[in-house]
């Protein structure tokens, strides 16, 4: 009988805690807003997209054996998959990554972010960060991805690719060190190269914490 109790006092616990309402953030047409959700929409909605992220990475890497190979056809099945115009009359929303995706549409940061958390998903570092130019006046979304323990630069809203004249992809140094003086490179870029340096790969974390052990990690 005690046995019994107990089971039922642990399974009304859960019951309460999973009920437990939680705030659920999105934005629309630049404009954001939260609701209540209970605690177990949450934590659904978030192993569900961790599997879906694990699905289409996998699918889309599929075959590919080196990471620059991988991180190529990440790049070209974003570009292919998700617009960067946003269709007229249709809003700016900003909520989940997995809902760019299944929109088919994002702007210049969701489609970086799409890039690096599949990118993250097929096993490579990854993230992305916003560089100005050298007045900042202007400013640009670009992705970093790790590669053979070198850091390789990815346009994904321009669909550019950083390579040399071999066709060879550029490291991240190489593109800061030479300042693109004998790169094959759009003119444009070396407006935000100069200020590259200022940007911190190694704490890029957003796209790691899409996993739901590293995200649990992080609670310590």
């Amino acid at each position: 009988m005690k046995k019994f109790i107990l089971l039922f006092v642990i399974f009304i616990i859960i019951i309460l805690v999973m009920n437990y309402p939680v705030e659920y953030t999105i934005g629309i047409n630049y404009k954001v807003s939260s609701i209540k959700i209970p605690l177990y929409a949450k934590l659904s909605g978030f192993f569900y997209r961790d599997w879906m992220y694990k699905s289409i990475s996998s699918e889309i890497v599929s075959g590919k054996i080196k990471d620059i190979e991988k991180a190529i056809a990440i790049f070209n099945w974003v570009i292919e998959n998700v617009s960067s115009k946003i269709p007229v009359g249709f809003k700016v929303i900003d909520d989940h990554p997995l809902n760019i995706i299944i929109r088919g549409y994002g702007k210049s940061d969701q489609l970086a972010d799409i890039f690096t958390i599949l990118c993250c998903y097929a096993g490579m570092d990854a993230g992305y960060s916003r560089i100005y130019s050298e007045n900042k006046d202007a400013s640009l979304n670009v992705a970093f991805v790790k590669i053979n323990g070198m850091w390789f630069l990815f346009d994904v809203f321009g669909r550019y690719i950083f390579r040399d004249r071999k066709n060879q992809l550029v490291t991240l140094k190489t593109l800061v060190k030479e300042n693109l003086s004998d790169r094959k490179i759009i003119v444009g870029y070396n407006l935000f190269i100069k200020n590259i340096k200022l940007v911190e790969p190694k704490n890029f974390k957003r796209a790691k914490m899409q996993k739901p052990f590293n995200r649990f990690l992080n609670l310590f």
